[in-house]
Order: C-alpha cells, then structure tokens, then sequence
C-alpha cells in the first residue's frame, strides 16, 4: 500500500510540475494578450487589443492575434504584465487554496490524483511542488553552467586542435622549404665544384701551351761545324 500511495504522489508531483510549465509558458510567450503595454478597447465589431505603448511609433495601433499576425513577438517593447516569480505564487496559491470543484475545472487530472490518494487513506499534503520545481530549477541550472563549461572546452580543444594543425602545416611547410634549400646548395656545390675542375683544366692547358709557345720562341744556336764539314768546305 505505502509503495502504490508513493507511486500516486509522485505521479501528482508530476503532473503538478507540468502544469506549472504550460502556465509559466503561457503567460510569458509573446503574446499581445501578456504584454503589459496591451490594451483592450471596444468597436463595433467587439473587443480589439490595441498598443498602449504612449509614445512610440506603435501607439493605438491594432495588436491582436485574432487580426492575423502576432506583433508580439517582433516588437521590442513587448513586456510581459507578470515576472516568472509572480506566476509561480499565483500557480501556487491556486493549487493549494482553490477547492476540488475549481481544480478539477481547470486540471482534470490533477483531482484524479488527488482522488485516487484519498481513496487509499492518503492525502497530498507532503507533495510539496514548489520545492520540487526549484529543485528541478537549480538543477536546470547546474546542468546548463556544467554544458557552458563543456561547450568551452570543446571550443578550447578545438581551438588548440586547430593551432596544432596550423603547427603542423607550418612545419612540413617549412620542411619542403628547406629541402629545397639543401637541394639548392647541393645543386651549387656540384656546380662549383664542376667549374672548379673547368678552371683546373683550362689552368693546365694554359701552362702547357705557354711551355710550347716560349719553346717555339727559343733563340736557335748554330753547331760548329765538324772537321770533316770544314775540310768539305775547303775542297769545294
């Protein structure tokens, strides 16, 4: 019995919570009937909602979904008439005040519920919803900074990813560079040392054809003449 009379107040907590949700919504959507600054004016063609905004571009102009197009949502004087905190205590002064008639009017279910409690000995007195709902509240709250904080560090990794990266390119970059580099310089070293064994050449051929020229260039010495070309001479 206590695990089913359990198993009720958790689903009335529940349900409870999710009306004070469509509330909550409906009273703080944009929405001409919820801004502050809406008027209701009669015409001949019945009640029409109006902009009371004195002052502004907008002022007596037609704001009225029942015209066609929800202004509301586009207009950035748009305030609604009850913060969150308003609607809250209202939801719940209705809740734990109002009789089981004017409840089941507007939450059929909820009196269900609560019906259903009754008939199994129990009440709904410790289904305490405003504790439940800022409990649900501050844990919204933790779970978006604990997503804000994941989402920062998904943009530092990728951030730090992406220098990496950039790293990275930069170095094989300037890996190319500088094989380029070394086949540059080998490619010079080659070339001098090629022109090195050019000049070499030329340098040898050079002296070698100086020693021939200055041997062509010698002063030639005549022989004397032997005693056998000397006695020749006399006889002719």
């Amino acid at each position: 019995m206590a695990s089913a009379i359990s198993k009720v107040k958790q689903k009335l907590k529940q349900v409870k919570f999710r009306h004070l949700k469509a509330y909550l919504s409906d009273n703080l959507s944009a929405d001409p009937r919820n801004c502050t600054h809406n008027e209701i004016r009669k015409s001949s063609n019945g009640v029409v909602h109006t902009c009371g905004y004195e002052g502004s571009n907008t002022y007596g102009k037609i704001c009225d979904v029942s015209f066609g197009k929800n202004r509301a949502k586009e207009c950035g004087l748009f305030c609604p008439k009850k913060d969150k905190e308003e609607l809250k205590a209202e939801f719940y002064n209705f809740i734990d005040n109002s009789s089981i008639g004017e409840i089941a009017k507007e939450f059929p279910d909820v009196t269900a519920l609560m019906w259903v409690l009754d008939t199994l000995g129990a009440d709904g007195t410790d289904v305490e919803l405003k504790e439940h709902y800022e409990r649900i509240e501050q844990v919204t709250v933790e779970n978006h900074h604990l997503s804000s904080t994941l989402e920062d560090l998904q943009n530092m990794v990728l951030l730090q990813t992406t220098e990496i990266r950039t790293l990275e390119e930069e170095k094989d970059r300037l890996g190319v560079l500088l094989a380029d580099s070394n086949a540059d310089k080998e490619q010079i070293r080659l070339f001098f040392e090629n022109e090195k064994e050019k000049n070499e050449t030329l340098i040898a051929e050079n002296e070698e054809l100086r020693n021939t020229l200055e041997r062509n260039n010698a002063p030639l010495i005549e022989k004397p003449p032997t005693l056998w070309e000397r006695i020749m001479g006399w006889w002719k």
